[in-house]
């Protein structure tokens, strides 16, 4: 009886909301996500997916992209570079949309997505999907631990960039685990490709006031400070600066003093780790 209250009170919500109109279009995501989230991300509650399809089945967004999906399984590798292509310019590249959020994390384009990372031998087109289900995690908010372990689910059998992009596509995910991953990743002897993936991530962790293990932000350091004094690019150099600095405590100013030795530091990077290193030694 409680659940039929709750059913009948969504479902009268949902009839005075117009699709038409932006702020009905908020609402109405905002009532689909809490379905979502106890029926499919937090948790799995029966129930609450019986009432979410019932209400929530017809999608015409994700109908509109049904047939890009399906071609991920397609026997074509051309096909299924151009489909994994398309979602990840409309999920990742594309700034926040709730048009786009109508589809991207309808359960069913995560199942036909995690379904294709799990047959795909394709790098590419799997480096796609991981960067789609890594960044709905971020973006959109569907970090369920099932889809976690589908994208760890292969690491050990992984190129060595391939791991980096995994690692570096994981760190929403609400569990422990990502950081062994994550540890294993920041020890591959790829600078570049460790700092144009990991970077970002690291970026909007610190952005959003998380916190990383100890072990985890030492080896964070000590990699960006490796990759900083071995940059060959100023981007390299700069992005490694950016990490250090939002890592960095009082205690480690030697590693803002050894980052100085790198020779493509931008003259704007440098002057901040002088200040940084005048703030730790006056203040």
């Amino acid at each position: 009886m409680k659940n039929m209250s709750f059913f009948d009170n969504v479902k009268n919500q949902l009839k005075n909301l117009s699709l038409d109109k932006r702020e009905d279009i908020v609402a109405y995501l905002e009532i689909r996500d809490l379905l979502l989230n106890k029926g499919f991300i937090n948790s799995y509650d029966k129930k609450t997916q019986e009432i979410y399809w019932e209400l929530f089945s017809e999608n015409k967004y994700f109908d509109e992209n049904l047939k890009v999906l399906k071609n991920l399984q397609s026997k074509k590798i051309e096909e299924r570079i151009r489909s994994s292509n398309f979602i990840v310019e409309e999920c990742v590249y594309k700034a926040y949309s709730n048009l786009v959020k109508f589809w991207v994390i309808d359960p069913r384009t995560i199942c036909i997505v995690t379904e294709a990372l799990n047959n795909e031998t394709e790098e590419k087109v799997y480096v796609n999907l991981v960067r789609f289900l890594g960044t709905n995690a971020l973006k959109y908010g569907y970090n369920d631990l099932g889809v976690f372990q589908t994208i760890v689910n292969n690491y050990d059998n992984l190129s060595n960039y391939v791991k980096i992009v995994v690692a570096s596509q994981i760190f929403h995910f609400p569990t422990e685990k990502k950081w062994s991953f994550i540890s294993s990743a920041l020890k591959i002897d790829l600078n570049k490709s460790i700092c144009s993936n990991f970077t970002s991530s690291i970026g909007t962790y610190l952005y959003e006031k998380k916190e990383f293990p100890e072990l985890i932000r030492n080896e964070i350091l000590s990699r960006y400070l490796k990759i900083i004094t071995q940059a060959k690019s100023v981007k390299v150099a700069n992005e490694s600066a950016d990490v250090i600095l939002g890592l960095i405590t009082k205690k480690e100013v030697d590693i803002l003093e050894k980052s100085l030795s790198s020779r493509k530091v931008s003259e704007y990077s440098r002057s901040l780790i002088q200040n940084k290193i005048y703030e730790y030694k006056n203040v």
